[in-house]
Formats: C-alpha cells, structure tokens, sequence
C-alpha cells in the first residue's frame, strides 16, 4: 500500500476517532448534570486516535500520543483503582454489601415515632452508595435519620416510588439539608391523584406546587428501565396492562383534563437493587399489585427466584383470598426475605406470616436490615 493510501486510511480512522474522544469528553464534562454512566465504549475513541497515528508513516514513533487525547483512559485508571484498592478497603471495613435503614413507618420502635409513610435510607456497594427512596410525608425521617446517625446531606440519589403525599411531603426537609442529590420521579408523576373513600373525595398527590418548586432537582425518568447510578439499581416501571382495575376496586383515582379516571399507577415504579444473594425489590406501596411486581422483576432480571421483598403491600382492603393468593406467589417464586409494613396492614402481615412463617419480617421505624 503506498504512503497516500496509509494516510487516507489513517484519516479516516483519524476523523472517527476524534469524534468518538469528543463524544467522551462531553459525556465526562457532563456526568453529574445529565447521569450519564462509564461505558466501555468511549475507549475505542482512543484505540482509534492511536492505530491512525501508528498507520500514518509521517507519525508512527509518536502513536502512543493517541492513548492520551481520550480522557477515558484516565477514568480507566481511577476504576481500576477503585475496584482492587479502594473497594476492598470499604469491603473489609464493611461486609454487608446492602444495608437499609427505616427512616418512617406506620410502626413505632422504641424512640423512633412513626406516621402514616414510608422512607428507606439505603447504602448499596459497601457503603459507598447512599440512596433515599421516599421521605414520608413530614420531617419524622429526618429525626429518625439523626437518631440513626445518617446524615443525609451524603445521599447521592433519591427515589420517589410513587406520586402520593404520604412518600413525597418530607422532601420539603430533604432538599433543604442535601444540595446535590437529584430526585428520580416517574413521567407520570404529578399533582392529580384522588382517593375516594368513607370520608369523601381527598387529594393525595404531593403538596401543590412542590414539583415545580424543585423541577431542578428533579430527574422525569421515561424509559422502561433507568439505571440510578449504575447498572445494579435500577428502576423500572408497570408493564402489566390493565391496572386501572385495580385503581377503581381500591378508590384511587387520578384527575386528567379535569375528569377523574381510575388510576393506572403509570407513576408507580420498582428499585431493584441486584446482591450476591440475588435480587432485591423495593416498592413502597405496590400499588399495581405485589404478585403483578414479582412478575414484572423476574420478567426484566430473568431471574428464577427473588432473595428479598421490601416495602408495603397494599393489602388493608384485601380480602383473604387475595392475601392467601400473593402468598402463594411468594412460595412459587421462593421469595426468601419478606420484609414489609406501612400499607400491608396487620391481618395481611399475619396471614403472610402464618403461610410463610421466618421469612416474613415487620417494617418499623428505626429497623435495620442487612442485605448481603
């Protein structure tokens, strides 16, 4: 191959390259604002910079320049660094790989008060992840949090599992002592969302105006699955067809273009959480139905069983039949852990307890669980 035709190749390895490091450098510059996550990937950005150098007989001793134009390689070196130094340090100083903390519940512990919502204080990775989903609906988490010892300005993520006041309202207090977390929120989400019960019609969405007020701290998730910080948490949405059904027989309902309709649960969503144990669910309310969510995990896992269960059933107005039903589906799918509370309601925890004996567990506020 003569000299001119090396270096059209060269140039044209060269132009493609270039775009690939460009394409790295804005994703690297723009990680935080747009949670963009590392990929593999952008490093042939800089394999292609250096074989075009290495092709171009004007450049050949000088090739290993193109290693060196892609930050990428230099985040290769932090990862690695982090991966067999730094992580095994945390590993030892920490051997659970997943704790949770109850921040609220239904359950009072001890001087841990609770009230009528949830908040779960999660650290995933060895404690080097530190995630928030819901904030119940006052600031009882925050003083929980305090008793417990989190300090919750270190949160890096925060969930809202679904659009209701009694997981949304202790955001007010969580946004004024953390500045930097953003707030996962379903598309879905909003200020429309009604219950229709004893005592009449009564709004149940977020304080009004809350949404907007932190529309900068808020991240409008759309996509069927969304990774929160990486790969082994993500969020996924209902794909079972048909929910709204179970929005009427529950009253709830939400208010579109002025008309009420039964509420689909379109701005309910899961955080899975994958350990060396298996698979963990996390889903506040379950409002789409528990079996429907075990179902809608193993679906998008592939997994054959599920090591943990966290979070409110949704099962107060149940009847047995229904209950003894989701029982069944957690003995099918040997779900080994079943730590709920909040919605489920105490004649549902005893039946699941009574069916499933040790592995059913009681949500209250103060608990700890370890999730290897």
């Amino acid at each position: 191959m003569y000299d001119k035709e090396y270096m059209i190749l060269a140039g044209i390895i060269l132009c493609i390259g270039l775009i690939l490091v460009c394409t790295n450098i804005h994703i690297q510059l723009t990680a935080a604002k747009r949670d963009y996550y590392v990929s593999m990937a952008p490093f042939l950005g800089g394999i292609l910079v250096s074989l075009a150098l290495f092709i171009c007989p004007f450049t050949r001793r000088f090739f290993f320049l193109g290693i060196f134009t892609d930050l990428s390689w230099w985040a290769l070196i932090y990862a690695i660094v982090d991966e067999f130094i730094l992580f095994p340090i945390a590993k030892k100083k920490n051997p659970c790989a997943c704790k949770v903390l109850v921040l609220a519940d239904n359950t009072p512990y001890n001087d841990f008060r609770a009230e009528h919502g949830l908040s779960l204080y999660i650290e995933d990775c060895h404690g080097r992840e530190k995630l928030l989903l819901d904030a119940g609906k006052s600031e009882l988490f925050y003083e929980n949090a305090l008793k417990l010892g989190v300090d919750l300005s270190r949160v890096k993520y925060a969930v809202l599992s679904h659009s209701h006041y009694d997981h949304s309202d202790g955001f007010d207090k969580f946004f004024e002592v953390n500045q930097k977390a953003r707030l996962y929120v379903r598309q879905e989400a909003g200020e429309d969302f009604y219950s229709n019960h004893d005592d009449g019609l009564k709004y149940i969405g977020p304080k009004k105006g809350m949404l907007e007020k932190y529309s900068d701290r808020i991240k409008y998730v759309n996509k069927e699955v969304t990774p929160v910080g990486c790969w082994g948490r993500v969020l996924i949405p209902h794909s079972t067809e048909g929910l709204a059904v179970i929005g009427e027989k529950a009253r709830l309902f939400k208010k579109v273009d002025g008309e009420l309709i039964p509420d689909d649960f379109s701005h309910e969503q899961t955080l899975i959480i994958h350990t060396k144990k298996g698979v963990v669910i996390f889903n506040s309310c379950s409002h789409g139905g528990a079996a429907n969510i075990v179902r809608e995990v193993l679906e998008y896992t592939g997994a054959s069983k599920i090591y943990a269960y966290i979070g409110g059933f949704h099962l107060f107005v149940s009847s047995d039949e229904e209950i003894m039903s989701f029982a069944e589906t957690l003995k099918e799918v040997e779900v080994e852990r079943i730590i709920t509370g909040h919605c489920t309601g105490d004649h549902a925890f005893e039946i699941l307890k009574r069916e499933l004996g040790d592995r059913v567990e009681k949500l209250h506020s103060g608990l700890e669980i370890e999730l290897a």
